[in-house]
């Protein structure tokens, strides 16, 4: 199965949990500024990822560790949620308009560039890939090291939303959700632009080890989602990045929406209702067309 968030589904050791921890640790340490009064409502993900962001609703129990996403579903993804087909640039539009972003736009992304995690951490399809190889501790051999250019912050429009449900644009199924308010939804995240993690490569790896991870390289490569640049691993060097105009969501603020009318709703109002670390790990794992939409 592709996937859009260069992961596929891997059970991480308590070891690379810790440093699970390490990198969303960093990663608040240098969008703290960003984020402003709102810091503390924000789950920063282990691991980047490219969709279920702004606007994504899910069940009640996606606050519960027992919710399987790729069961119990979601209730509406605006990437997917539409009544009708729209073209690329009317879409965008909608886009645009539900989550726009702050009013600072893109600030500069200032973090320790010298910072390196854990491969399982970062990039844990590949490292499921050399791990199946044996012989070699590449979890030793390899580190990695992420940048990227600048950063944004989107909030959820409420009224736009609400002018949405209004004149049907969305889909029926996930009107009547809108309607009864059973659901907890992503209010707000935190974008990376120009996202690229950089493999830190043991210079005493060994022939028959460095083979083995440039197959592993390409085989990654092809097996992850399009869109993504991946470098030659003929050249000596190993680095997977995010095209410029495709930013990557760094963490998410989910609340429950108030008891009033959408059109009403006021910042101070929205109850921060954080989604379970299960379903936290299950998004890094999946893409929106794999998760049924309830």
């Amino acid at each position: 199965m592709k996937t859009t968030t260069l992961a596929v589904t891997l059970i991480i050791l308590h070891s690379s949990i810790a440093l699970a921890a390490d990198y969303s640790k960093e990663m608040k340490k240098a969008l703290r500024n960003s984020i402003g009064e709102d810091f503390g409502r924000y789950q920063f993900l282990g691991t980047p990822i490219s969709n279920f962001g702004v606007g994504t609703m899910y069940p009640k129990a996606a606050q519960s560790e027992t919710f399987d996403i790729k069961t119990g579903g979601l209730y509406g993804d605006p990437e997917t949620w539409w009544a009708k087909e729209y073209d690329k640039d009317e879409k965008a539009k909608l886009l645009g308009g539900l989550r726009p972003g702050g009013s600072t736009g893109r600030v500069s992304f200032k973090y320790d560039k010298n910072k390196k995690f854990d491969l399982a951490v970062v990039l844990p399809a590949l490292f499921q890939l050399l791990s199946a190889n044996g012989g070699v501790n590449y979890a030793k051999k390899i580190q990695v090291q992420v940048t990227a250019k600048n950063v944004e912050n989107r909030l959820l429009n409420w009224p736009t939303l609400d002018d949405y449900r209004t004149d049907k644009r969305i889909k029926e199924s996930v009107l009547r959700h809108l309607d009864a308010k059973d659901f907890v939804i992503t209010i707000g995240d935190i974008l990376l632009y120009e996202y690229t993690a950089t493999l830190v490569v043991d210079r005493n790896l060994s022939v028959d080890a460095k083979a083995k991870l440039d197959a592993a390289w390409k085989l990654f490569a092809k097996d992850s989602s399009v869109g993504f640049t991946f470098s030659d691993a003929e050249t000596g060097t190993y680095a997977v990045k995010a095209p410029e105009n495709t930013p990557l969501i760094a963490a998410v603020f989910v609340g429950v929406p108030p008891p009033g009318a959408l059109r009403a709703v006021k910042k101070t109002e929205v109850q921060a209702t954080p989604l379970a670390p299960r379903v936290l790990r299950d998004l890094t794992t999946t893409k929106s067309s794999d998760v049924p939409l309830k």
